[in-house]
């Protein structure tokens, strides 16, 4: 049985950043993930200058570019009321499809020598104490590995989370989010510079261009007013005129005929951070925030967070119990901020005065400022 310094569970940015940060420092590192890849899952594929900054940190800013993101330098909102508010992007920023950016993080790790295990599904963690065994099932034949640390991210939810009574294993929230690929042949006048943001009600819904042909139409829905998950399409569409007038055709024929991504219950809320040897990072540790405009930027800083922390752990034999402040104060200081302005644009926009705070704001440079901010 190979006896690793780090286990990684789950291959999407935050995952892959920490393998790439660790396996790059020499730290013998092994990822674990459930699916093949390329794969599609439930993300706006936004990428912010501090995402290009992650990347660049990696050693794979021209890999990046050779994949030819789009850039995007407009933002535009609209509420259901016909308020409207436009501002420059004064930030580098791109957009991409995940499946191609997880493939070139993940191929960053294997280069610099984490081991892969892939396809393979984690059944089971067990503590020993002073380390772990990670047991998980590849081509039909259970396997293990052990770990004296490991790195989760695994997405919003797991049901590994029940094995350390996490808050998030057993809640259910009013959240919910589904993202296609559209093909831009079904829309009008929309722009491949810019990301457009609708509402009406408790819906919110981003689309942004990811290649020549698509764009990713991504939303999320307060299911709390009773209106039932599959009308969000019909509601924007009947409620919101500039919705309305982007689409060529039927939309609900349009979305019929397309693969729905990341379907069900959305946890938003705090979760630990750390427990007993396990550093949780992007989604799994609470990094799920749809309105902090580039939840993939807090994934990789996150996972970077993570590897850095244990890179000097191991490196130099720290004590983990007598260092462990240090990495939540950072972690803290880094995306705590962020994560109570997301909280609060979630709570407005998706609440009864969202059309309000809208019109508000395209008359106020400050909250388009604020917004905007928020992206970053």
């Amino acid at each position: 049985m190979h006896h690793f310094e780090v286990a990684i569970i789950g291959g999407g940015p935050a995952g892959s950043t920490a393998a790439g940060t660790l396996a790059k420092k020499g730290i013998n590192t092994c990822l674990i993930e459930k699916e093949k890849f390329p794969r599609n899952v439930l993300c706006g594929e936004f990428l912010s200058e501090q995402v290009i900054k992650n990347i660049e940190d990696l050693g794979l800013k021209e890999a990046f570019f050779s994949c030819n993101p789009h850039k995007i330098t407009n933002f535009n909102l609209y509420a259901s009321g016909g308020a409207h508010i436009n501002a420059k992007i004064k930030f580098e920023a791109y957009a991409l499809k995940r499946s191609v950016l997880d493939n070139l993080l993940l191929k960053n790790a294997a280069d610099n020598n984490c081991i892969l295990y892939q396809p393979a599904k984690v059944v089971s963690i067990i503590n020993y104490g002073n380390h772990y065994q990670v047991n998980f099932v590849r081509d039909g034949i259970e396997e293990s590995v052990l770990a004296n640390f490991i790195i989760a991210s695994w997405g919003k939810q797991n049901i590994l989370d029940k094995s350390f009574d996490r808050v998030c294993a057993e809640a259910k929230t009013d959240y919910f989010a589904v993202k296609y690929f559209v093909n831009k042949k079904y829309l009008k006048n929309f722009n491949d510079n810019e990301i457009r943001i609708y509402t009406a009600g408790n819906i919110y819904c981003g689309i942004n261009s990811v290649s020549d042909d698509e764009v990713t139409l991504c939303y999320l829905q307060k299911t709390s007013d009773g209106l039932a998950k599959g009308k969000w399409a019909e509601h924007l569409y009947l409620n919101n005129k500039k919705f309305r007038e982007l689409f060529t055709g039927d939309l609900k024929e349009i979305l019929g005929n397309l693969k729905p991504y990341g379907t069900g219950n959305l946890y938003f809320g705090k979760k630990e951070i750390y427990f007993k040897r396990i550093f949780f990072v992007g989604d799994a540790g609470g990094l799920i925030a749809p309105f902090a405009g580039d939840g993939i930027s807090m994934a990789m800083e996150s996972g970077k967070l993570a590897g850095e922390f244990l890179s000097e752990i191991c490196d130099k034999n720290y004590s983990i119990n007598s260092e462990i402040h240090y990495y939540k104060k950072s972690w803290y200081r880094r995306f705590n901020k962020r994560l109570k302005y997301a909280a609060f644009i979630q709570k407005v926009l998706l609440g009864s005065f969202g059309n309000l705070f809208i019109m508000i704001g395209s008359k106020s440079k400050f909250m388009v400022r604020l917004i905007m901010n928020l992206t970053r």
